[in-house]
């Protein structure tokens, strides 16, 4: 069950997300701990028991502020003004860390995830990419851009798999070359479709 508490700028309230977010993205759910999250922020354990019910709740509060801000930063990837295949080849090419992984869908393999709660900002903000994307492939299709036949719903989950994928490809092999081959691979996709 989410918190109940009030989102108003509260100090150590915001140092506890802080920590948590940053907890999240290096160690996962299942890794990080509440006294990790008290050791980072310097919270005590009143504090961080007053203003969230559990982990499963600090974690989700905290995934929801990391979808916002994901989601801010994508939205302007995808800004409608640009032409539809720039806003594809802006998403391919936007700068990441390929080992360190991506912020929200590293979690998808998490034991959490069979929470709804948990699972819902991230499923949320990999289908606002795959929306993106899909939008972007309709727009370049209408206009002529790419093939008619073009199916926008399969290439966007194709796109927005060869980012994941990469993520996962450069970790397992702790080698970032295989995050570049996989956008490499896409962006050949991407040429290909163009008429």
């Amino acid at each position: 069950m989410k918190s109940d508490h009030p989102k108003a700028d509260h100090p150590t309230r915001e140092k506890i997300l802080r920590a948590t977010k940053d907890l999240l993205w290096e160690r996962g759910f299942d890794a990080m701990s509440p006294r990790d999250v008290m050791a980072r922020s310097g919270a005590g354990q009143g504090s961080l028991y007053h203003h969230f019910a559990g982990k499963l709740d600090l974690a989700c509060v905290a995934l929801a502020e990391m979808a916002a801000e994901e989601k801010a930063s994508i939205e302007s990837i995808f800004a409608p003004e640009k032409p539809p295949l720039q806003r594809i080849e802006d998403y391919l090419a936007r700068e990441r860390d390929a080992l360190r992984g991506c912020r929200m869908a590293r979690l998808a393999n998490e034991m959490a995830m069979a929470e709804p709660e948990f699972r819902l900002s991230i499923a949320d903000f990999l289908q606002r990419i795959e929306d993106f994307l899909a939008l972007a492939l309709r727009e370049a299709r209408r206009s002529g851009a790419i093939a008619a036949d073009a199916d926008d719903r399969a290439l966007a989950a194709l796109f927005l798999s060869a980012v994941e994928g990469g993520f996962v490809l450069a970790r397992a092999h702790w080698d970032p070359e295989r995050m570049t081959r996989a956008l490499d691979g896409a962006r050949q996709v991407l040429n290909v479709l163009r008429k």
